[in-house]
């Protein structure tokens, strides 16, 4: 290798390894209100049942709630979702129409597909 292509794969190296952290420790959403927190677990819940297939299984690809902002504050909004804690069904009703953003990671570290969750107004 002539001393181009080292340094070429020594910053390939170096961005991928911040790629990694920014995905890793970064891309979750934090500091949510108890309302939200409930979307976030409803929004996951949902994801999880979607896409349900062998590569999540496997944690080949995961899915991460990345932000959460107010749709509507005038709509209500209804959310069913099973608790992870307890494993039963839990029927809400949120006092505002939230959209969760969801990404989708490849060994997750590198984001490949991205897409929103409302839930269904009342």
């Amino acid at each position: 290798m002539n001393p181009r292509e080292k340094s070429m794969l020594i910053v390939t190296l170096v961005l991928i390894l911040i790629l990694a952290g920014k995905s890793l420790f970064f891309d979750e959403v934090k500091d949510l209100s108890k309302e939200e927190q409930e979307f976030k677990t409803f929004v996951e819940y949902s994801v999880s049942e979607k896409y349900n297939g062998k590569l999540q299984q496997y944690h080949i690809i995961t899915y991460r709630v990345f932000d959460i902002f107010v749709a509507d504050d005038l709509k209500k909004t209804n959310i069913i979702y099973k608790d992870p804690k307890t494993g039963q069904e839990v029927d809400k009703i949120l006092n505002v129409r939230y959209t969760a953003r969801v990404r989708g990671y490849l060994l997750g570290i590198f984001p490949f597909k991205q897409f929103a969750v409302t839930a269904k107004e009342i």
